[in-house]
């Protein structure tokens, strides 16, 4: 039950850290436009 829960967060982190890492490049791509 725990792990279960562990790996939820762990899924949310990864989906949050995609979506940080997706904006970074979108504003780079801004920036050498």
């Amino acid at each position: 039950m725990v792990k279960e829960i562990t790996g939820e967060v762990d899924l949310i982190c990864c989906v949050i850290n995609y979506s940080n890492l997706r904006r970074m490049w979108e504003t780079l791509d801004d920036v050498q436009a």
